[in-house]
């Protein structure tokens, strides 16, 4: 009877899903059970007082991950495992916590990868990896799944290039450089030649413009689209000052924008 309500219980929490993750590699241990999961659209609750800035889940067992200021929650199908919040190692496009105490040992990544699940076909900006052993565990679990920074995208909307390192863009009807951002985590836009297209990661104020792609027009020696895409695969962080979309590569303002929707 306890391991019914178990399961009725999960999945009440959980909705049913199916994920397939963009990133090609696969952790392989022999000494560790490793379970390759997917992400669901359900969200767990947190405490109106500790409101949780990144949600992930998975399936296959169900599991939920929600990180805050103060603390991080890992619900399971059999329990929780709660934490306080460490500071975070930092790399370009991954942020790892470990955690070690007497009750676990926890290991959590989370990576700027795209995650699809494999149901609704939502993409999810973050890859994240799990890695867990508590005292009374032979081995060490790994869980797998997609998540997403809880924080509304500021960037949504329609934005034209006003400056490219510090010069005034020169506009016409015919080629002025702007970005559509989507609240999916995607771009698309025309970079004064080319339309373009890609995915987009934001973190606060990190930025990141991935898996550019153009069409393939050829463009005159005067065009602005060759230093724009170099500045664009360049940009690590932005900012919004006076209306204007500031986008800084190698610390300096090397794109702004003004919005067409504001």
């Amino acid at each position: 009877m306890k391991n019914i309500f178990s399961l009725m219980l999960a999945s009440s929490l959980f909705t049913f899903a199916s994920c397939t993750n963009s990133s090609s590699g696969n952790l392989q241990n022999d000494s560790t059970d490793s379970i390759s999961t997917a992400t669901s659209d359900s969200v767990i609750v947190q405490n109106q007082n500790d409101t949780a800035s990144f949600k992930a889940t998975g399936t296959e067992p169900f599991w939920g991950l929600t990180i805050s200021e103060n603390k991080i929650v890992l619900d399971l199908i059999e329990d929780s495992i709660v934490v306080t919040t460490p500071i975070p190692e930092t790399a370009v496009d991954t942020k790892i916590y470990h955690i070690a105490n007497q009750e676990t040992n926890l290991d959590i990544q989370i990576k700027m990868s795209k995650c699809e699940n494999g149901m609704s076909g939502k993409v999810s900006p973050y890859t994240v990896t799990i890695r867990y052993k508590r005292p009374n565990d032979l081995r060490e679990t790994i869980l797998s799944g997609c998540g997403n920074y809880a924080a509304d995208n500021p960037l949504d909307g329609s934005w034209i290039l006003t400056q490219i390192n510090g010069n005034l863009v020169k506009k016409s009807d015919e080629n002025v450089v702007n970005l559509n951002i989507n609240g999916n985590g995607s771009f698309s836009g025309f970079s004064g030649c080319n339309q373009i297209n890609g995915e987009l990661i934001i973190n606060n104020s990190d930025l990141r413009f991935k898996d550019v792609a153009s069409t393939k027009i050829f463009c005159g020696k005067d065009n602005v689209e060759a230093q724009f895409l170099a500045l664009l695969n360049d940009v690590g962080s932005y900012k919004i000052k006076d209306g204007d979309l500031i986008l800084i590569a190698s610390n300096k303002k090397a794109l702004i924008f003004k919005s067409t929707t504001r």
